[in-house]
């Protein structure tokens, strides 16, 4: 995996190319949050699934030391334009980047942040790194409004432990049947009562429809969406309990 991950990096020694003007919205809503976790302590990577554009996931991990080589980084999703944020445990700004370490076709190249392009060591403590999507391209490179799950990879000087010990205690599953017309139902499960919010988002990142919100007792849940007052396309639905989110995808297909 380290010898993999390496070359990955070589990326960062190209020179970006100059990209179209782009903006992130700061108040983008955060519709997917997970840790990185390395339970051997080695180099990994791990699938971010499908954001819709302009939307982030917050990814948390805790360094035990301080560590003076590390990096993360998506330069292996060469079709999705993205950002890093890097924040400490208070919110405050670490460092950034918009996709200029690494350079390749349609004018943008994933983003990586890392002592080898800033010279930072980060102390022991807890982080967050925020991941923006402003555009994803398909295989002509052309824009698509269609997401597509990507991947990103990082180290932490041999390893990192995660700081959110995120127990299995629900399970978002799928909708049936996907796509559908005009309405399908969404199932999932809860390990036991808790607060839970299940909503739509279309591909933008906005809210189309709040499916549920409030308590939901343990065991098997299922809900119906119906989409008659929307138009075709890809869709999001997002289950939250306890500030864990799993989101997955369905399509409308009037």
């Amino acid at each position: 995996m380290k010898t993999a991950l390496t070359a990955l990096l070589l990326c960062g020694l190209v020179a970006g190319t100059a990209s179209a003007e782009k903006f992130r919205d700061p108040n983008a809503p955060v519709v997917n949050r997970f840790p990185l976790m390395s339970s051997d302590r080695v180099a990994d990577c791990l699938t971010v699934s499908g954001l819709p554009v302009g939307t982030s996931a917050y990814a948390t991990f805790e360094l035990t030391e301080e560590c003076c080589d590390w990096y993360i980084s998506s330069c292996g999703a060469s079709h999705v334009d993205n950002y890093f944020y890097l924040m400490d445990f208070d919110g405050n700004y670490i460092t950034d980047d918009d996709d200029s370490n690494c350079s390749f076709p349609c004018n943008f190249g994933p983003a990586a942040i890392g002592s080898s392009y800033v010279g930072l060591c980060l102390p022991a403590g807890v982080y967050t790194l925020e991941i923006y999507v402003y555009s994803y391209r398909d295989a002509n490179c052309s824009t698509t409004s269609t997401p597509f799950d990507f991947d990103i990879c990082y180290d932490f000087c041999g390893g990192v432990a995660s700081t959110q010990d995120m127990p299995v205690n629900f399970e978002l599953g799928n909708a049936f049947p996907n796509p559908f017309n005009p309405s399908t139902t969404i199932e999932f499960t809860m390990a036991e009562t808790a607060n839970a919010s299940l909503k739509v988002y279309n591909v933008a990142g906005a809210e189309v429809a709040t499916l549920v919100n409030g308590l939901v007792g343990a065991g098997a849940q299922s809900v119906v969406f119906d989409a008659s007052n929307l138009t075709s396309g890809v869709y999001f639905y997002a289950l939250e309990v306890a500030g864990t989110v799993q989101t997955r995808k369905m399509v409308l297909a009037k």
